[in-house]
């Protein structure tokens, strides 16, 4: 439109019509989940959805005319009471979990305490002569360890003979004792004889030496036993020769050895025996093995094989299976472990002890044409689906580069690629919301008796400097989906054809120096705490806490998912580095640039400053909005639309372009003003020289604005 000045017959003036609104929705920063896509599920995530859910449900409680402080204190107690209740259901669930562990675990530990006779009756190989405490107790041939006690004190003749493995009498025994198994003592019964001496043999409950006395006693040998055995020396707190002079901790002890304390359940041996071809080895006599067995199993009665025909057959069994242990009463289990510790000692794979064998069942295959129509009606989960172009990917990727490693990190990469724009955004939005917390705070303490308004105020706040929460929640559980399904992928891909890498000799098993777990929890500490908003003593424990329960859980995952998990977080500490770069190049570049030329005729207030047709008091707002300070938002009618007719008149593009500026404050009410380029200066000024129209409604836009175009020809204006 035309302005008359006192120095200039006809100038054109910018005037602008600025609409001033409040904002009226939630916004929040949701912070990147790439840290924790790779391992598991992402607990932060989680509740940074809640947070969202809970802060936008509060929100809009709040906005409502006839909210008052009262009612938010209200919704206060709402959200404690349903953070109540979500602790007691967490507490609930952790107590029926670990109940669970109990009586799983009471379950796999029955049979180590099932006796070999119950209820009188023997119930393994009758050649086993068993007998109970109350019997070697009344035994002619038993000897109490009081006596023995006394007789070694006075130093009485005696020729002890432990007959127990070799393996128990490394963890100690009775001082002046020699050892020799119990079937080569057996077989050479004239070892017994020690002229002088008093021959007493050693086991561990009595059972094996009161067998093996008895067996002499009938051939014309003078022999002895020990009731009770080292079970009650040992319990009586009598001395004990130690191996390295330590003392008894247990009244059963043997050397560790891998696996030592595993059982096995009947789902991971089922798993052993399809996918690894495991081999069971039973451990019992040949009278108890041939009452019954599990398919496939190999008698290996340790208790009566002598020494050399035992190591005979432990070194037929074959190398390139793992060996699982069967146990069907207390005997067995202890003999399983004698086998555990000889095949760790001689290479083998040893996974365990198996408590329950009644349990085992391989169902057979069905048939063909079943087969073929159980798999056309079985559904396949979204998993399944995403998982399967993936693994086709990684094997591609695989026999294109003629490794694994070099395949997931190609894969790891691309898809980083592919999601960099949405992380970058992630990223930036965590770092402005860290930059704007003072800002916040100040709002909150200015607006502290009208809460709403405080909120108010910080959702226009974060919304004025692009924060894109819903945007950013989706492209998490999208990448938290991928990355979870490429975690399976990569662990099962591994486990296919074994493959080498460094000192790794199987990328499908654990490090056996567990140096890559360890290099996951270091690798993860560094980046929390070098990426920390702020550094204490508390962050530090906080950050090394959680970096050491993933290194806890990397600990039992194989090698090619540990190589996985450093590659993620190393290109996470790539994209931080290079979204934190971006963030300190935005806010440097947050100086006000000279308005372009020509503008494109309605504008956001934000953008204000970045067009010549707007006006000085438009651009300041623009520019003081950008700078992120506390101005109500709104859009500017520049000069190429007013300057056309002296009578406003918007084309139908122009109207619904006013129509979506509208849309996007989210007000009911607005202020129109003017903005002109040379509204104020040295020479003049044109203060409330124009008009102002307050409080208008969307249906009194256009004649308001008519209304303050039409004074800029007023005679006051002139």
């Amino acid at each position: 439109m035309i302005k008359r000045l006192p120095t200039l017959r006809h100038l054109w003036a910018a005037q602008t019509m600025l609409l001033l609104g409040s904002v009226a929705f939630p916004v929040w920063a949701i912070p990147s989940p790439d840290l924790l896509i790779n391992f598991s599920a992402s607990a932060a995530q989680v509740l940074g959805l809640l947070s969202v859910l809970a802060g936008g449900f509060a929100y809009r409680a709040g906005g409502r005319p006839s909210y008052r402080t009262e009612r938010r204190r209200a919704w206060r107690w709402v959200f404690r009471g349903a953070l109540a209740c979500l602790a007691l259901s967490v507490g609930l669930n952790v107590y029926q979990y670990t109940r669970q562990l109990d009586r799983e675990n009471q379950r796999l530990r029955l049979n180590l305490i099932r006796p070999s006779v119950e209820q009188g009756r023997l119930v393994g190989d009758v050649s086993l002569k068993t007998l109970s405490f109350s019997q070697q107790l009344t035994h002619p041939l038993g000897v109490s360890t009081e006596t023995l006690a006394r007789w070694l004190d006075r130093g009485r003749p005696l020729n002890l003979i432990d007959i127990r493995e070799p393996e128990e009498v490394e963890k100690g025994r009775i001082a002046g004792s020699w050892h020799i198994r119990y079937p080569d003592l057996r077989r050479r019964p004239d070892r017994l004889i020690r002229p002088g001496a008093q021959t007493v043999l050693l086991c561990f409950s009595g059972n094996r030496s009161s067998e093996l006395c008895e067996y002499f006693h009938r051939q014309g040998y003078d022999c002895r036993f020990l009731i009770g055995g080292y079970e009650k020396w040992i319990a009586e707190g009598r001395p004990l020769l130690m191996a390295g002079g330590r003392s008894p901790d247990q009244l059963r002890d043997l050397p560790d050895f891998p696996n030592k304390d595993t059982l096995l359940s009947t789902e991971q041996v089922i798993e052993l025996v399809q996918s690894h071809k495991a081999l069971f080895v039973d451990v019992r006599y040949p009278g108890d093995f041939e009452r019954g067995h599990l398919p496939g199993a190999v008698n290996l009665p340790i208790r009566k094989l002598p020494t050399a025909e035992l190591e005979a057959r432990l070194n037929q069994l074959p190398k390139d299976r793992p060996v699982i242990a069967p146990c069907y009463d207390k005997r067995s289990c202890f003999y399983a472990q004698i086998l555990g510790i000889r095949l760790s000692r001689l290479g083998y794979d040893y996974r365990g002890r198996y408590t329950l064998p009644h349990e085992f069942y391989l169902p057979k295959a069905d048939k063909a044409h079943v087969a073929q129509w159980r798999a056309a009606r079985e559904g396949r989960s979204l998993l399944d689906w995403i998982a399967e172009p993936l693994q086709a990917a990684l094997l591609q990727l695989r026999r294109e580069t003629g490794h694994l490693v070099i395949a997931i990190a190609l894969m790891v990469a691309g898809l980083r690629l592919v999601f960099l724009p949405w992380s970058l955004k992630a990223e930036r939005d965590q770092l402005m919301q860290r930059h704007l917390a003072d800002r916040v705070t100040a709002l909150k303490q200015r607006f502290k008796e009208d809460e709403p308004r405080a909120s108010r105020a910080v959702m226009a706040l974060y919304r004025r400097h692009g924060l894109t929460p819903g945007r950013n929640l989706l492209v998490s559980v999208l990448q938290i989906a991928l990355f979870l399904v490429l975690f399976r992928v990569v662990q099962e891909t591994a486990t296919l054809e074994p493959e080498s890498f460094l000192w790794l000799a199987d990328l499908g098993k654990t490090d056996p120096s567990h140096v890559l777990p360890v290099l996951v929890g270091l690798s993860l500490f560094g980046y929390l705490w070098l990426t920390a908003a702020s550094r204490s003593w508390k962050r530090l424990v906080l950050a090394g806490a959680f970096a050491a329960g993933i290194g806890a859980l990397a600990w039992h995952l194989n090698a090619a998912v540990n190589l996985y998990l450093l590659m993620g977080v190393a290109v996470i500490c790539l994209q931080s580095y290079l979204a934190r770069r971006r963030f300190r190049a935005e806010l440097a570049g947050r100086r006000f640039p000279e308005p372009a030329s020509e503008d494109p005729g309605i504008v956001p207030l934000r953008q204000a400053h970045l067009f010549a047709g707007c006006g000085q008091k438009a651009i300041r707002l623009g520019q003081m909005l950008a700078a992120g300070l506390p101005v109500p938002d709104g859009f500017v009618i520049t000069d190429r639309i007013l300057r056309r007719e002296e009578k406003l008149s918007l084309t139908p593009a122009e109207q619904r372009r006013v129509d979506r500026q509208w849309r996007r404050l989210v007000c009911d009410r607005v202020a129109v003003r003017s903005s002109g380029v040379n509204e104020d200066g040295a020479q003049q000024s044109y203060a409330g020289m124009f008009e102002t129209r307050l409080g208008v409604s969307r249906a009194e836009l256009m004649s308001s604005l008519a209304e303050v175009q039409a004074s800029f020809r007023s005679h006051r204006a002139r």
